[in-house]
């Protein structure tokens, strides 16, 4: 069983996500309303295969250096607002495995997700 942690504020998109992954098999989403540090604590209790963060305005840096420094086996793929090469980069250096624009990327975000629970 494949345990995906999501921590994401925007309930609809959120909702999405679930949607699209509920019909996959040996896979189990654990949905979070909060973005921030009290998520991050949650994560570590739910011990999740992998991680998604739904960033809005705030600091990602801070958030996936404390998700990976709580979890650094987990993969971590962060859904961002504001995508760009600069973004990208800075969370690939803090460990993210895969960036993905919230508007433009959501079928990406499901096949890799997808990927990772065939292994």
């Amino acid at each position: 069983m494949i345990r995906v942690f999501l921590a994401c504020d925007d309930q609809a998109y959120g909702n999405e996500i679930c949607r699209q992954l509920q019909n996959q098999r040996n896979l189990v989403v654990f949905p979070q309303t909060e973005y921030g540090i009290p998520a991050i604590r949650n994560a570590v209790e739910f011990v999740p295969d992998v991680v998604i963060l739904v960033a809005s305005d705030r600091d990602e840096r801070e958030i996936t250096g404390a998700v990976k420094s709580s979890l650094p086996d987990v993969p971590v793929f962060l859904v961002t607002e504001r995508f760009s090469l600069d973004v990208e980069k800075d969370a690939l250096s803090s460990g993210v495995e895969a960036v993905f624009e919230k508007h433009q990327d959501l079928e990406s975000l499901i096949t890799n997700v997808r990927a990772i629970s065939s292994l």
